[in-house]
């Protein structure tokens, strides 16, 4: 019992000291962008662009692209689970509307009444459904926005839900992508008790693009992020190779803080694409401490 209670008190801890109960909503949930760093606000289209970088959409040179992801994060330490689906489909030369939803999972605990009789079991769990518009302004600059509904439960009278928005802008110059985004930005959320802000960042990047012959290519990306509700920075660089638009490898680092964001890890990934229908995977490598060992992430996506 004891042990139970005690997670309960942890979810509700990290949520009085550092008000990121949402967290989840700055995971990255796509596989491709997680074996890069997390380096995502200026990567080209993808079916995740709702949640890297709406601008992107309109820019994209598909007319539709879906998918979905399954992650296990921090399994070593909580178990829990990220599951995601998204797509945008594109009308016209100019405008993008994209579709997303996001499942974030944690422990179950025990339910017990004042005796410590044990009535049942819970499972605390996050959820966000999002949708995203996009539009060119010119063929090289697009800006993007996406509206979403938060719903956090962690059980009896701890739940609450908020409604956030991001906006973000994108530049094309060549080979080069440009690319600011501010997310999480809304209501606050309450368990109850208190006001919180949600997870709000800011995010700028930069990627660049460059076939080296017709079958090979590599994208570099880097990214910056300063979260607000915490004042903490975080960072990402990864890069990204592929052949003949069918093998792709990636490989990145991120830079976080345990206390306060994301931690600090590497990573790989690898994926495989044939007749638009792409499976990617990436596996975390943790540094300084072990909490990311283990976390992985598989997603489906397809591309027309």
């Amino acid at each position: 019992m004891k042990k139970h209670i005690i997670t309960l008190t942890l979810f509700l801890a990290v949520v009085s000291m550092q008000g990121q109960s949402l967290s989840f909503l700055n995971i990255t949930s796509d596989a491709g962008m997680s074996a890069i760093g997390g380096a995502s606000v200026a990567m080209k289209s993808d079916y995740a662009a709702i949640y890297n970088n709406p601008a992107a959409m309109s820019l994209s040179t598909r007319t539709l692209a879906v998918g979905a992801s399954y992650g296990m994060w921090q399994p070593k330490v909580n178990n829990n689970t990220i599951m995601s689906f998204s797509g945008y489909y594109k009308i016209g030369e100019r405008l993008g509307i994209g579709l997303g939803g996001r499942y974030f999972t944690f422990p179950e605990y025990n339910i017990t009444d004042n005796t410590g009789y044990v009535k049942g079991t819970y499972s605390p769990k996050d959820y966000s459904v999002d949708l995203g518009v996009s539009y060119s302004i010119v063929s090289n600059l697009s800006v993007g926005a996406t509206i979403r509904y938060i719903s956090s439960d962690l059980g009896g009278t701890k739940a609450t839900n908020a409604i956030g928005a991001d906006v973000a802008i994108m530049y094309k110059i060549k080979e080069l992508d440009i690319a600011l985004a501010a997310t999480n930005l809304g209501t606050k959320i309450n368990y109850g008790s208190a006001d919180y802000s949600l997870p709000s960042m800011i995010k700028g990047g930069v990627s660049y693009c460059r076939d080296l012959s017709q079958k090979h290519n590599v994208t570099l990306s880097v990214e910056g992020d300063y979260l607000l509700y915490s004042s903490a920075f975080m960072a990402g660089l990864g890069v990204k190779y592929s052949y003949n638009d069918m093998i792709s490898i990636g490989a990145g680092y991120h830079y976080g803080a345990d206390d306060k964001a994301v931690p600090s890890c590497a990573s790989v990934g690898m994926g495989f694409k044939l007749y638009g229908i792409a499976v990617n995977g990436s596996y975390l490598l943790p540094i300084g401490n072990d909490i990311l060992k283990n976390t992985i992430m598989i997603t489906l996506s397809y591309e027309l």
